[in-house]
């Protein structure tokens, strides 16, 4: 589903995406990959993150299931969420992140969705980061740092409904149709 919402979005935007699973960035180290190694190391090397932002900077970005990444990952956001650029290790410069569109998909907050019954799209967006807020995770400390969650707060927060059945369903079906006519073209 996050992943059909950026392609859409990209879609009707114009613009490239890139999803980033967020459960890959769970060790203390991990957010090298997304800022890079400087040069003066053996494993030098361009983050993934900020080489792509670098090369298209009017992207839109995922960052899937935010709150399973370790918390140096997590806090990296800060800068682009505060300064809208991200410091590039590798190239020693920052990289500019004003023209990006950034979307966090996360599972805190979960216990909004337990009444299948209630539109979820009318939750005033208070209800919606007191319930980010007040998540603990398995060693009851915040899911989410106290100064992501502002900065979240101080952007566009939506709740999706829930998706029967059927509507799945017909997205999937939707989607194989897209690349078997695809497909079709190309060869």
């Amino acid at each position: 589903g996050k992943t059909l919402l950026a392609e859409t979005a990209a879609e009707i935007m114009g613009r490239p995406y890139k999803v980033f699973n967020m459960s890959e960035y769970s060790s203390d180290q991990s957010f090298e990959s997304l800022i890079g190694v400087s040069p003066f190391y053996k494993k030098a090397q361009e983050g993934e993150l900020v080489k792509f932002v670098r090369e298209n900077p009017e992207c839109i970005l995922v960052f899937d299931e935010i709150e399973k990444a370790a918390l140096s990952t997590i806090r990296l956001f800060l800068q682009i969420l505060g300064s809208g650029r991200l410091f590039n290790v590798f190239k020693e410069e920052d990289t500019s992140f004003t023209d990006t569109i950034v979307i966090f998909t996360s599972n805190v907050g979960k216990d909004l969705y337990a009444d299948r019954t209630v539109d979820l799209t009318s939750l005033p967006e208070q209800v919606v980061i007191d319930a980010i807020r007040s998540e603990k995770d398995k060693f009851g400390q915040p899911a989410l740092p106290n100064e992501i969650c502002s900065r979240i707060a101080s952007g566009n927060v939506i709740l999706f409904n829930h998706l029967s059945t059927r509507l799945l369903a017909e997205m999937t079906e939707h989607s194989f149709e897209e690349v078997a006519e695809a497909m079709s073209e190309e060869y």
